[in-house]
């Protein structure tokens, strides 16, 4: 009967329809790889081989490979208990062997796993995923010896590089540089008819990649189940996988940089349905790849931070900190791509996730070793890129450049700690220049403006440090006390109508400041304010207050103050807590100056005057420090009549309207 149940299975096998059930199918299979019949021929292998070519299972739907993956999972349940049973009815004794459970378990692995050969890549995939998963299900229980567990660990590295024959070569985009035109209009045009719409059109219908998710699911969970139990050629498996991916990914932006797509910002600068309908479908296409490549980072990220190497980083050409160089390389091709989803450094709500996930995890990884973190920044700047606007051969379109270029500057804005002063001086500095000024992109221009921030906040942790370090006299000034008469008048000019928001004026304005107050701290001491660091604190209020005063001139005695004069009031309001003691009396006075030169009456002038008032009172209440605050206390309660009026309330502003996050 099991026979006649077999033969029947390996015909519904052979058609390319059953008439079986999905359920049927998955159950009858993973019955007979359990229990192969004697006779024909006592072997799971031959099982395997006409499951894995079935025409059923040419299709790859997610409930297909799903059914198979089950089928194989649910195959080594049932084998277990199989050996079990036989174990149980041959106890052994002193001149009889019992049933070695593992052993034979190990066979019946090397049986299923000659089935494999010749196999289609995902299929594939599939069923090996589908053994490992049913095995560790087992792991415990079984407890494996060493020798027993060879035979997992080559289906194991099977899974793992499977993904690579899945994958395509990246190739799909080559020929979209022969098949755009411009038409009299300026718009881009793809013929339907071209070599690159067929491509796309196939690729996008492809099998592969409707079940690129549920591979990607498969091969990430393999990747943590081989690197768990075999440390040493799961660590190798990571590096292969790794270096298909960088391959895959180069090709793609290589692509990319001279498709007629990538100069297309806008629907209206496509012409017709067809060339949109080819953009929808290749932007899908590597939306695709981007979302596997971080499902798969995720994957190896997480293995390599709680699963050691089971070899020294001295000793291993595969490290955590080279891996997660890889994986930042790989990320970095794709970078065109992450705009779709908001990119990797933006604030806003939704985006995704696993995006920012997989950058800040392989970030962290090398952020622990300064020697990784400063060679990642060096290959990362090597291959900067030209915009459409530059020269040379590595001409690329804008997008494309700006892309890139937010990338690298959100990476080293992470860095910037790890980073020497002369990487900062020779390769960070430079790279923002060309941003800070060019607020047509706002992603590099706020990042530009965020990594100048951060080079100030690092000198000063770096000054705190030396603090305690034996006094070494300076030959010359630190590169951030350079940058600082250059960034206050950077801010100044940025402080125009569609450049930075208030909200990010004021934060940049008051880092500024404080950061400019610790130079000159290169002896020992408790903190308190030098000459030097108040001299540079006050050189940039100076060039506030002068833009402040240019302004005032240029408008009409009777008119209220424009929106910039306004943002630069409340940026001179924000530096507040950020100057020293010796400083407030005289920061404070110009303060008084500026509120009481305004007319509290109706009106945009009263509503100005009114803002100001309620952020001195936020930044006295909230951020001065403890030394400042006795003083500042004082002076609050000496002027209040002046600034407020005798009846009017302030209320606290945190209180009255909601916190703005901003990312300077």
């Amino acid at each position: 009967m099991s026979d006649r149940g077999y033969i029947n299975l390996i015909r519904h096998l052979t058609r390319a329809s059953s008439t079986l059930p999905l359920e049927t199918l998955q159950a009858s299979i993973a019955h007979y790889l359990a229990r192969p019949p004697i006779p024909i021929p006592g072997s799971p292998t031959s099982l395997t081989a006409t499951a894995l070519g079935s025409p059923l299972f040419r299709i790859h739907t997610h409930a297909r490979l799903s059914a198979l993956a089950l089928a194989f999972r649910h195959a080594v349940h049932l084998r277990v208990g199989v050996l079990k049973e036989e174990a149980e009815a041959n106890p052994g004794g002193l001149l009889s062997r019992g049933v070695n459970v593992g052993g034979r378990l190990a066979r019946w692995f090397k049986d299923v796993r000659e089935g494999f050969k010749g196999s289609d890549a995902v299929i594939h995939l599939a069923c090996a995923s589908g053994l490992l998963l049913g095995l560790e299900d087992w792991e415990t229980v079984l407890q494996l010896k060493e020798k027993e567990r060879r035979e997992r660990a080559k289906v194991e590295e099977e899974v793992v590089i499977a993904l690579a024959e899945v994958i395509d070569d990246g190739a799909f985009l080559s020929g979209a540089s022969l098949s755009g035109t411009t038409d009299t209009f300026g718009k881009i045009a793809i013929e339907p008819t071209s070599s690159f719409a067929q491509t796309i059109r196939a690729v996008s219908g492809s099998t592969y990649v409707a079940s690129m998710s549920f591979i990607a699911r498969f091969t990430a969970r393999a990747i943590t189940v081989l690197v768990e139990s075999r440390r040493a050629p799961g660590w190798e498996a990571i590096g292969r996988v790794l270096a298909r991916l960088q391959s895959v990914t180069s090709k793609v932006e290589q692509d990319w940089s001279k498709c007629p797509l990538a100069e297309a910002t806008e629907e209206d600068d496509m012409a017709g349905a067809e060339t949109r309908e080819i953009a929808t479908l290749t932007w899908s296409i590597l939306k695709t790849l981007l979302f596997m490549t971080l499902m798969l980072s995720q994957s190896i990220l997480a293995a390599v931070v709680f699963v050691p190497n089971s070899h020294s980083e001295a000793t291993s050409p595969v490290s955590p900190h080279s891996i997660a160089l890889n994986i930042m390389h790989v990320l970095a091709q794709l970078s065109f791509v992450m705009p779709q989803f908001g990119g990797v450094a933006s604030t806003a709500e939704g985006g995704l996730p696993e995006l920012k996930r997989a950058f800040y995890m392989a970030l962290d990884i090398l952020t622990a070793s300064d020697e990784a973190a400063e060679r990642f920044v060096a290959e990362l700047l090597r291959g900067k890129i030209t915009s459409s606007k530059g020269k040379g051969v590595d001409v690329i379109p804008r997008s494309l450049h700006d892309a890139r270029a937010a990338f690298m500057l959100a990476c080293v804005e992470q860095l910037i700690p790890k980073l020497s002063e002369e990487t900062i001086r020779t390769r960070v500095f430079p790279l923002c220049v060309p941003h800070l000024w060019d607020p047509r992109c706002r992603e590099t221009y706020e990042s530009a403006h965020s990594v100048m921030l951060a080079i100030f906040a690092a000198y000063a942790q770096r000054t705190g440090r030396q603090e305690n370090e034996p006094h070494r006299a300076r030959a010359h000034p630190a590169f951030a006390e350079m940058l600082v008469p250059m960034y206050a008048q950077c801010l100044v000019e940025n402080s125009a109508d569609g450049c930075l928001s208030t909200t990010q004026l004021c934060m940049a304005y008051a880092a500024l400041v404080r950061g400019a107050s610790v130079c000159g701290h290169d002896s020992p001491g408790n903190g308190e304010s030098t000459p030097a660091g108040d001299a540079m604190a006050w050189l940039c209020i100076e060039e506030l207050l002068n833009a402040i005063n240019r302004h005032c001139h240029l408008k009409e005695t009777s008119a209220p103050p424009s929106e910039r004069l306004h943002r630069l009031h409340l940026a001179l309001v924000a530096t507040v807590p950020a100057v020293s003691l010796p400083l407030l009396p005289r920061l404070l006075s110009e303060v008084k100056a500026i509120i009481t030169s305004l007319s509290p009456a109706e009106g945009r002038t009263g509503e100005m005057r009114h803002e100001l008032v309620q952020a001195l009172f936020k930044v006295i209440l909230q951020d001065i420090g403890d030394a400042e605050k006795e003083f500042v206390i004082d002076w609050w309660d000496e002027n209040r009549e002046t600034l407020v009026g005798r009846s009017e309330v302030v209320v606290d502003a945190a209180e009255s309207t909601g916190s703005l996050v901003a990312r300077l």
